[in-house]
């Protein structure tokens, strides 16, 4: 069947997704992709430790050139900016595995079968240094939309290890589901001899942490694909409400158009000592951010102004 490439005659109006899309539309545009396993490796066991997962699905040692590594991060971590998953097993957990029974190898087969770059943390190397060992590995990754998976007792460590980053860090990380998070938001959050979680970070957890599929352990097939259709609904509605701020840009009125406004050179003295964090972009940008944040699951991202 020919395709309209360029939608004149309308035909791409059936590819878009309208607002008001029917459930079932929307799970076909959120398809998630199932990993191959062969029939055999179904039926062994497998081992949780770093050594089989380099083996089976091409990790590598994060740092790179350490003896014992504390990290474990997919081959294309340092080169996909689209989609990353970031692994923080149970306090509990060999290096591996995802708790003290269960390997973490069906998450990492999961992920890679849906384009996501994968950081997978020993439990006991974060918890030694929270912000100086996660920012150490994850500097490495420039995707965009990054998604956190927390283990059983080691939301605290995340914590500690996002408060010292810059808003801009850890607003990447568009949603963190924990094992053990009661209630909604970042109210329960005990960080007993921790530092103080800045304000901005609260509000951001209060928007992104999320409780894991009710397998909350992750060993069941059925658990990781509910845990990646709730991912990717997390992208859908981060996009949409990128493009929501990006399509703001036409109605800015002040600053340079190119193609359609030039500021005149006096103007553009005149703006050179103006306030950057309270200017028209730097408003532009808030305002989405915080419409993003305050945005329900099944709510559309309110309009440009």
């Amino acid at each position: 069947m020919l395709r309209c490439c360029a939608g004149i005659c309308g035909g791409g109006a059936a590819e878009r997704r309208p607002s008001g899309a029917d459930p079932q539309m929307v799970q076909e545009h959120l398809r998630v992709a199932k990993p191959v396993v062969r029939v055999d490796e179904l039926r062994e066991p497998e081992q949780a430790s770093f050594e089989k997962l380099m083996d089976r699905c091409g990790m590598q040692p994060a740092p790179p050139g350490v003896s014992d590594p504390g990290a474990l991060v997919s081959p294309d971590f340092p080169k996909n900016s689209t989609r990353l998953l970031v692994v923080v097993p149970s306090g509990d957990a060999p290096p591996g595995a995802w708790n003290a029974q269960d390997t973490a190898l069906p998450l990492l087969l999961w992920a890679q079968a849906n384009n996501f770059a994968v950081a997978l943390f020993s439990s006991q190397a974060l918890k030694a240094d929270p912000s100086g060992f996660w920012d150490r590995i994850l500097l490495g990754s420039p995707a965009r939309f990054a998604v956190v998976v927390v283990g059983h007792s080691m939301l605290n460590t995340v914590v500690t290890a996002l408060c010292p980053l810059h808003p801009l860090l850890f607003r990447r990380f568009r949603a963190i589901f924990a094992a053990d998070r009661d209630g909604p938001g970042a109210g329960n959050l005990d960080l007993e001899g921790g530092p103080t979680v800045p304000e901005q970070l609260q509000a951001h957890l209060g928007a992104s942490l999320q409780d894991l599929p009710c397998e909350s352990l992750l060993a069941e097939p059925m658990a990781h694909q509910r845990l990646f259709e709730l991912i990717l609904q997390r992208e859908d509605r981060w996009c949409r409400g990128e493009a929501h701020k990006y399509s703001g840009f036409q109605n800015m009125k002040e600053g340079d158009k190119p193609g359609l406004k030039r500021m005149q050179v006096e103007e553009r003295i005149q703006h050179l000592g103006r306030d950057r964090g309270n200017d028209e972009l730097s408003r532009l940008l808030e305002k989405h951010e915080q419409a993003t944040m305050g945005a329900g699951e099944d709510e559309e991202e309110p309009g440009v102004d």
